[in-house]
């Protein structure tokens, strides 16, 4: 089941689904690169950790993320 979009900046924003292999982000407009993207990437990284603590919280349990 897909996340609700969370809106980011700059008019973008982003929707999550949990998969079996993982996390899968859909972005709207297309993932932004350069410059832009290190703008976005805090409010999308915010996004993130705000929809995986809820699915966390659902299963009864708690969200590792390892950033690279």
């Amino acid at each position: 089941m897909k996340s609700r979009p969370y809106k980011l900046t700059d008019g973008y924003s982003v929707t999550f689904e949990r998969t079996t292999l993982g996390v899968n982000c859909e972005w709207s407009p297309r993932m932004p690169r350069g410059r832009k993207a290190e703008r976005v990437m805090p409010y999308y990284i915010a996004a993130r950790d705000e929809w995986l603590a809820a699915q966390a919280s659902s299963m009864g349990g708690s969200a590792l993320v390892i950033g690279l």
